[in-house]
Formats: C-alpha cells, structure tokens, sequence
C-alpha cells in the first residue's frame, strides 16, 4: 500500500510546476502547441490498435527530439529507458 501526503490531483500539480521550472519545462510553455495542431489534419481513427499520441504529442515528440539532439530510434530508446 502506497501512503500519499498529497491527494494523486496536487501530486500532479506540484510534478508540473517542478517541471515548469526546468529549461525543457520552460521550453515547453513557450510553443504554441494549441496553434500547431490546429495546421495539422485530424488523425483518422482506423480498426484495430488505438492511436496513444495525439496531433499534439507527435508535435512535442518533435522538438523533444531536436532538443535532445537524437534521431527518431534514439528518442524511442530512451523513452523506454528513462521515463
């Protein structure tokens, strides 16, 4: 059993204020997401496995990537590694 001092809702706020103040965190608020995703089409949602990021995930993966300076088999490798 897992005790909390924090209900799972502020844990969550707390986690993105911290992350707000780090430089990929600031980074981060400083793209117009919102804006981007509306250039982009709808994905098309299609039989079968269920699509997990969003017009707006695919964006950040994007300039997560220049950010980091990996390639696309990079980036996928250390997401799977250091969450």
């Amino acid at each position: 059993m897992q005790l909390s001092f924090f209900s799972p809702d502020v844990a969550r706020d707390v986690r993105y204020k911290v992350f707000l103040g780090t430089r990929l965190g600031q980074f981060y608020s400083s793209l117009p997401l919102d804006e981007l995703v509306t250039l982009l089409p709808r994905p098309k949602h299609h039989a079968g496995a269920p699509g997990y990021l969003t017009n707006k995930g695919k964006i950040a993966l994007q300039f997560l990537k220049c950010y980091e300076g990996c390639s696309d088999e990079k980036l996928l490798e250390r997401l799977n590694t250091n969450w």
